[in-house]
């Protein structure tokens, strides 16, 4: 008999520790370590036996629901053979405090080929894609993609994802409309008062599709009263169906200040450029900083008091002065006292 094993380290009780997995990521912790990974793919019962079959699900959902709140438990989402999409059938409810959701070899900057979950409104998928309820977590290397609002007939009202949570962080993560028309609601919506969500090269986008009309939703929504959002080297991409469209939608309440720093704002249509990025309510108590941004085909980053822009030219144009770090209102030339 032979005493040959397809995996001879497997066969002396060896398994993967996760938190060596996890520090091979950049990353420490004292959490549990979670699989997820579809059952038909050819290696789901070798990472089964690598990593403990009681760490192995089948679906997002089910392992976040085997999670604990603030134990900084980890989620590793593999991608399928193939590069198959994960089809939601019901919402993905991140409902605990300090869940960090990885997607397994994710490319920062990767747009094509990142760990994909799609839904369509038609299969009404729930009011969102994405609920998170659940403060100070994390997704990593993750793409949102699908259809919105009624749009074959469907009920997605809150958009892709639905923040209602403090200090979530998002980092190389994708939000993507698949519908040829886009209009209500946002692709990214905030839940209100939630503060300090963060976006790292994060991409929100609607390709080669046509916004509808103006005052239809914005790729993102801040909601009324969340503070200090962060949005850091992330691209808003959209098909202007018109002037007046905007790629972000200001809440109302005291913000204390809404940060972007070098974003892009880039409007597929040249024929019809956006009067600006931005709209809703910009007042004393809800500032939005604007750092080193660029546009394409908009006319100005903010036409708002209080939508401010560095650097930013100041004086004459023939003097080329520019004030380099300090904030001036909106995004025209400043004229020269």
């Amino acid at each position: 008999m032979s005493l040959k094993n397809y995996n001879p380290y497997l066969s002396f009780g060896g398994k993967i520790d996760p938190l060596s997995e996890i520090r091979n990521a950049g990353i420490v912790t004292n959490g549990d370590v979670y699989w997820v990974k579809v059952e038909t793919d050819s290696d789901y019962t070798t990472l089964g036996e690598q990593v403990g079959n009681d760490k192995l699900v089948d679906t997002l959902q089910e392992a976040i629901d085997k999670t604990t709140s603030d134990h900084n438990d980890y989620i590793m989402v593999t991608p399928q053979n193939g590069g198959t999409v994960w089809t939601l059938g019901t919402a993905v409810d991140l409902d605990e405090d300090k869940v960090h959701i990885v997607g397994v070899g994710y490319v920062p900057g990767a747009s094509s080929y990142p760990v994909t979950f799609r839904g369509f409104a038609s299969s009404t998928v729930d009011t969102e894609m994405l609920y998170v309820t659940g403060n100070g977590c994390e997704m990593t290397g993750v793409k949102f993609q699908g259809t919105l609002g009624t749009h074959d007939g469907g009920t997605m009202s809150n958009g892709l994802a639905y923040i209602n949570a403090n200090d979530f962080y998002a980092r190389s993560c994708m939000f993507e409309i698949t519908q040829s028309a886009f209009g209500s609601p946002a692709i990214v919506l905030g839940g209100g008062t939630k503060h300090a969500a963060r976006f790292d090269d994060c991409t929100f986008i609607v390709p080669d599709a046509q916004v509808e009309s103006a005052g239809n939703a914005p790729l993102v929504n801040l909601g009324n009263g969340g503070k200090r959002w962060h949005f850091n080297e992330c691209r808003f991409v959209l098909y202007a169906g018109s002037t007046t469209e905007s790629f972000v939608k200001c809440g109302t309440g005291a913000k204390e200040f809404t940060l972007f720093s070098r974003c892009e704002f880039i409007n597929l249509n040249h024929a019809k450029a956006p009067a600006s990025a931005f709209r809703g309510s910009t007042t004393v108590v809800n500032p939005v900083l604007l750092e080193y941004c660029t546009a394409l085909n908009v006319t100005a980053l903010g036409t708002d008091p209080t939508v401010y822009v560095a650097p930013q030219q100041a004086g004459t144009s023939e003097g080329g002065v520019h004030n380099v770090g300090i904030y001036l209102r909106g995004s025209a030339a400043v004229v020269a006292a």
